[in-house]
This record gives structure tokens, C-alpha cells and sequence, in this order.
């Protein structure tokens, strides 16, 4: 368990910091009428990942078997695991082959690196020669221009670091700041824990439903836990991964319909009040969360339960998008 536990623990630090410098790398290669469309098809299109550990998951821990590994007994589960790091392993690769940002190496001087990029991009995008870029010089603007003194060392970079972020806590700032976190730790809170405990609890309701015939209220099916392999002494002599093949699908419709969503509203929000559309959305998501627990019919919790995150998939693009009119371009990004 401390194992896993453990490296989980790292996967999760060490994405964070990933998923933080993707955008803005993104961004800077994105017109700038296009570049919150981008972010927001980006943003949809890493929810796939969803439906690509289900596709794995069917694919792999349906099986029965186990390899002796001489260290460690090769399982379903384990396989499951590596497969599921090969999109990681893939995105660092192309990571490695993709040009450095311009705008980075344009505050480090390096302004003929950076004309070459631009060029190299031009000539990707247009099928037309680098030499034919119309651009022949490129130069910062004044918010983004590193002082020499910012350029040198540990402490110039924390210095920089500090500059950008204490007008935030600051007024007018501080207020939407603090209004924007709260929203985004409830959005996050409630679609993340959903996401997580999603395919466990459809777990548990496809073997209540084998084990009993008949439906029965959420908090009834998620508490009955499927039957282990057990001694005399009532221990379990090893660790069985019993997977029910019915939680798959629901899965695999919620894993595909969020990004859906998530584009679709990233088109829509420009033409509502996004206020109010996040206070409808968030209301209807807590509606659906509650009555949840209410309906005594098996194939209903289980749309309301899959429904929560496509809901509240909605208010985190409308927040995106409210951080843009809320915040200057200089501290948008912190």
C-alpha cells in the first residue's frame, strides 16, 4: 500500500507542475483571438484521459492471470499501470523535440534563437520557406522585460517571482483573488472526488444488483463490498481485484461526453452571463449530488452520479474565462 501510495503521491506532484507550464507554452504558440479556444480545447482534450484508463482497464483487469517476475508477481493491475504511464512517457518525448518558447529565450537575449523558431513555426503552419517570414526583428514589451538584476541568480529569479505576485494581495485584486480560489477549490473538489471514487462505486452497484436481483438507495449498494477470498480466521489469504465489467461503460460515456461539454461551453460562455450561468450550473450540480442519495433505482443513480462531473465540468470553464476579465494581463497567469 506505502508504495503505491507513495509514487502516486510523486505522479500527482510531478504532473502539477506539467499541466501549470503546458498552457502558457501553448499559449505562445496560439494567436491571440484564439489562444482561450485553444486552452479550452486543450483543457477538454486532458479529460480523455478518463476514457483511456477505462479502455484500459476493460482491456486489462478483466484477466485472470499472474506472472512470477522472480521480485514481484506481474498482475492485471500492474499492467494496467504501465499502460497507463505511456501517454506520459510519449508527451515527454515530444517535449523533448519541440522548440524552446520564444518568449522565454527572447528575455534571455537570445533574440536570433528566437527569429528562428518563429520562422520554423511560420514555415510549419503556411507550407511556405523560413526566409519568406515577413518578421525580421522581435523585441519584448515593457511588462515583460527582465532587469539584469532579475536575470542573476536564485535570488533574482524569487525576487522576480515576488514582484509579479504581491499586487494579487492587493486591492482590487485580493477580493477577486479570494473569490476565485474558493470556486476553484469547490469545482475541483467536487469533480475530482467524483472522478476518483466513479468507477469504485459503480463497482460496488453492478455487485449489489449480481449479488441481490434488485436496486436499492446509493448508500446501500456502495456499502456492500464484494466477497473476498477468506480463511477459517475470516483473513483474506491474498489480494483479489474483483472488477465487474458493467463499470466500465459508464466510464467510458462519462470520460467522453466532459470534454465534449467542456468545448461546447467553451463556444457558449461568450454569449450568456457567465455569472449567472455558473451560479445555474453549480446549483443543479449540488441538486443532482443530493438527490443522488434519494432515488432508489440502480440505472438513475448511476446517470446522476456520472452527470456531477459533466455538470461542474461547465463552471470551471466559465471561470477561465472570468479570470481573463478579472485580471490584467501581467498576473493573469499567476
Amino acid at each position: 500500500f506505502w508504495t503505491l501510495f507513495i509514487l502516486k503521491l510523486l505522479s500527482g506532484m510531478l504532473s502539477a507542475p506539467c499541466y501549470i507550464a503546458t498552457f502558457p507554452f501553448l499559449g505562445e504558440y496560439v494567436p491571440t483571438q484564439d489562444r482561450f479556444r485553444s486552452v479550452m480545447i486543450a483543457t477538454a482534450c486532458s479529460i480523455l484521459g478518463l476514457a483511456y484508463s477505462t479502455l484500459v482497464a476493460w482491456a486489462t483487469l478483466l484477466g485472470q492471470w499472474e506472472a512470477d517476475l522472480w521480485l514481484v508477481k506481474f498482475t492485471p493491475w500492474r499492467l494496467f499501470f504501465l499502460i497507463c504511464g505511456v501517454p506520459a512517457l510519449i508527451s515527454a518525448i515530444l517535449f523533448c523535440i519541440t522548440p524552446e518558447s520564444p518568449k522565454f529565450l527572447l528575455t534571455r537575449g537570445k533574440k536570433e534563437e528566437t527569429l528562428q523558431i518563429l520562422q520554423k513555426v511560420y514555415s510549419i503552419n503556411s507550407g511556405k520557406e523560413c526566409n519568406t517570414y515577413p518578421v525580421k526583428s522581435v523585441s519584448l514589451d515593457a511588462n515583460d522585460m527582465v532587469s539584469p538584476d532579475q536575470k542573476k541568480g536564485v535570488l533574482g529569479i524569487l525576487k522576480h517571482i515576488v514582484d509579479q505576485t504581491t499586487p494579487l494581495f492587493k486591492p482590487p485584486f485580493v477580493k477577486n483573488l479570494i473569490l476565485c480560489i474558493v470556486l476553484m477549490f469547490t469545482i475541483l473538489l467536487c469533480n475530482n472526488t467524483t472522478i476518483l471514487w466513479l468507477p469504485e462505486v459503480l463497482n460496488r452497484i453492478a455487485f449489489y444488483q449480481e449479488g441481490h436481483g434488485g436496486d436499492s438507495y446509493l448508500c446501500q449498494m456502495v456499502m456492500k463490498e464484494p466477497e473476498a477470498n477468506m480463511t477459517a480466521g475470516g483473513v483474506s489469504e491474498e489480494c483479489v481485484g474483483t472488477v465487474n465489467s458493467a463499470v466500465f461503460v459508464p466510464n467510458l460515456v462519462v470520460g467522453t461526453l466532459q470534454p465534449v461539454v467542456m468545448v461546447t461551453a467553451g463556444f457558449v460562455v461568450k454569449y450568456v452571463d457567465k455569472k449567472l450561468l455558473m451560479v445555474v450550473v453549480m446549483i443543479l450540480c449540488s441538486g443532482v449530488s443530493f438527490f443522488s442519495t434519494w432515488v432508489p433505482k440502480a440505472t438513475l443513480v448511476i446517470f446522476m452520479f456520472g452527470a456531477i462531473p459533466i455538470i461542474i465540468s461547465v463552471s470551471y470553464n466559465i471561470l477561465t474565462s472570468l479570470l481573463v476579465e478579472l485580471f490584467p494581463t501581467y498576473i493573469r497567469a499567476i
